[in-house]
């Protein structure tokens, strides 16, 4: 038996346990800390997650560590665990790395980036700081740096002097495919040796670089022998290469970084849903949904590409200058940046028309690379059949659904946790996989079954109902399912609470928020239910075999488990999922989903309709629930008419 243990440091810090190139356990730290992308791990939720794998910590035969790229590992909460860059801890196959850097642990650690916690939490605090990360931080906000045990973080990676010319994304079609295979280097030049120590066991460990990481959570959850795997996020928008993405092909066992894309657009785009004003916490999710209520005017097709493009162009294509470009393109319109949106949006019409050009360009920059990546191999006749996505830009919707309908690949993979907390898991796959050299089992696939966490047991339902009964009313249900379609057809919102949480950000069907999807003020109530703002869209889930009645997939099968795609809605009577552009971002379930698709099925039955409205079972600012007691929690302060609770029809006294 191989166990690898997977740990990400970063925000959505979180946890897994590969067994035999099996993930057994996943973890998110914000769902126990209830911090919303909880930064960095501690002892109790790593013991959580290998008690659940059924192993030790004398069975780990590896460890892989990760984390969200410039952010150093916190061990203030880790008694009996420490990092030390350490060449002589080898696992398989060589780091080409250590050649590079060398051995001498000192030089190592100063080659290591500054101090990102100490400039968060540090005094002063540095104001250009994320302001995000005073809330991931928030529960080492009271203790003295010098106290939070931080390990100096390598940011470095094989240098190759042709990632360091100016590209430019045309470029991408120069790229030679086959040169790129036949250099180890590309495949083994992104990871250093660690020695992990663990209540006075050391195992050997490995710092996996960030991208790499989330390239191997999506290729190696694919089920694809063969593939290219896209990544970008929202980091920085520097060019030094692999900082905000890359290129990479998975040929079966092996993840060869192929080449930086220099695309930084996913920072572009956080920078403006912050300058809009949105949350920094969960800004982008928000600006993908103000952006149909604008129109893309600013668009300029200029801005599509890496600097180098913006420089040929003599454009300035940081995000500063696109937000200036806009206003200056807004007064030629005749309108000034206050003017209002027309609309009761607590925007104006500057903002609104600025998120849609800014998703309007998000959009085209990623589709041009997807093109060029498929006239690319197609030109050099290297067969690949799938297409994987990941990183945080992963987890906009129309963006994908315009990669999946016009970037030309047959088929197109999205984890369902592409944004950082799949490090964990990405990481943890690559070790086993590429590392270790262990062959990929040809019949390996990844459906909404995986999604799910490990369920609760039955005494652990029932003592949290103990708990709270002075403040609910509980009753049995032989067929909850029936019940809960019975509640939703009523006019009901219901809280749906089955098994193990769903991974990633997006309630998927066992941590759900149900209602009637026709009604138009349903969409308003649940948004105040939930303390969401009223212009925010909410997603419908769908029986699969009846997806194409209801939504139009375009060239796409009707298949979107993961509520990562967007269509547009067919039936007009389903006013409460319908957004302002007649668009939905659409869940497809099946039986592998559980109980849940017999919510659906039996809805259907009742109303002859197979959709409802889903949203995530949590509070403002709050991530999704966990636990039972933390629905039980959510049903008392909400407002939600009843929680189905493991078999339970549970209301408030």
């Amino acid at each position: 038996m191989s166990v690898v243990l997977g740990l990400h440091f970063g925000h959505d810090a979180s946890v897994a346990v590969v067994i035999d190139g099996h993930l057994s356990t996943f973890l998110q730290r914000e769902r126990l800390s209830r911090i919303k992308h909880a930064y960095s791990l501690d002892r109790q939720i790593v013991e959580l997650a290998l008690d659940r794998s059924g192993v030790t910590v004398n069975e780990i035969d590896a460890v892989a560590v990760t984390s969200t790229q410039g952010c150093e590992p916190i061990l203030y909460n880790f008694k009996g665990f420490s990092l030390s860059y350490d060449a002589s801890m080898r696992i398989g196959r060589p780091a080409l790395l250590v050649e590079s850097l060398g051995s001498d642990p000192e030089a190592v650690m100063r080659l290591c980036v500054p101090s990102m916690v100490k400039r968060v939490l540090g005094t002063p605090a540095d104001p250009k700081a994320h302001p995000a990360f005073r809330n991931y931080l928030a529960e080492y906000g009271s203790i003295p740096y010098e106290q939070l045990r931080c390990f100096p973080w390598l940011d470095a990676h094989i240098e190759i002097p042709e990632w360091r010319d100016p590209h430019g994304l045309r470029n991408v079609s120069s790229i030679n495919i086959d040169s790129c295979v036949a250099d180890e280097r590309k495949q083994l030049g992104f990871h250093y040796p660690l020695r992990v120590t663990f209540d006075g066991r050391s195992i050997a460990g490995v710092r996996v670089d960030h991208h790499l990481a989330h390239a191997a959570s999506s290729y190696f959850r694919s089920g694809s022998q063969r593939a290219i795997i896209l990544t970008n996020d929202g980091y920085g928008g520097r060019r030094t290469a692999f900082s905000n993405g890359g290129i990479y092909l998975g040929l079966e066992n092996r993840l060869i970084a192929v080449a930086p894309h220099f695309l930084t657009h996913g920072h572009l785009y956080d920078y403006v849903a912050r300058s809009i004003g949105l949350d920094p916490v969960g800004g982008p999710g928000k600006l993908m949904g103000l952006a149909p209520y604008g129109s893309p005017v600013y668009y300029d097709q200029r801005f599509v590409g890496d600097p180098y493009d913006h420089e040929r162009f003599k454009i300035d294509g940081t995000a500063q200058g696109w937000i200036e470009f806009a206003r200056n393109r807004s007064r030629e319109f005749g309108h000034e940046e206050n003017d209002p949106s027309g609309s009761s949006l607590p925007f104006s019409e500057f903002q609104v028309n600025l998120a849609a050009s800014t998703q309007a360009l998000f959009e085209e920059s990623w589709l041009a690379l997807t093109q060029l990546m498929n006239e690319t191999v197609r030109r050099q006749n290297i067969r690949v059949d799938t297409l994987c996505l990941s990183g945080g830009a992963a987890l906009n919707c129309p963006s994908n659904s315009r990669v999946c309908n016009e970037g030309g690949f047959s088929r197109v993979f999205i984890e369902p946790n592409c944004d950082d907390s799949g490090l964990s898991i990405g990481a943890a796959l690559w070790i086993h996989h590429s590392l270790m050299d262990n062959e990929l089992e040809r019949t390996m696939s990844f459906g909404i079954a995986e999604t799910y966490s490990k369920p609760y047991s039955r005494s652990e339902i029932l003592s949290a109902a103990q708990t709270n009964r002075e403040v609910i009313r509980m009753e049995e249900c032989t067929d909850s399912s029936r019940s809960a379609a019975q509640d939703l057809s009523l006019g009901k919102v219901v809280a749906w609470f089955e098994g193990g949480s769903e991974m990633g950000p997006r309630a998927l069907g066992h941590r759900s928020v149900l209602a009637d999807p026709r009604p138009r003020l349903m969409h308003q109530l649940v948004n105040r239910m939930k303390g969401r703002e009223l212009w925010r869209p909410f997603a419908p889930a769908v029986l699969q075999e009846d997806a194409s009645g209801y939504f139009d997939f375009l060239r796409m099968p009707p298949d979107s488990p993961f509520m990562l795609l967007t269509t547009q809605v067919l039936d007009p009577s389903l006013a409460a999922i319908t957004h302002v552009d007649g668009s939905a971002r659409v869940q497809t379930v099946t039986v592998e989903g559980g109980r849940f698709y017999s919510v659906l099925a039996a809805f259907k039955d009742l109303t002859g309709l197979p959709v409802l409205l889903n949203t995530s079972m949590n509070g403002p600012g709050e991530p999704i629930v966990e636990t039972p007691d933390q629905a039980i929690r959510f049903l008392t302060q909400s407002g939600v008419d009843v929680l189905y609770l493991e078999g339970l029809r549970i209301t408030r006294r």
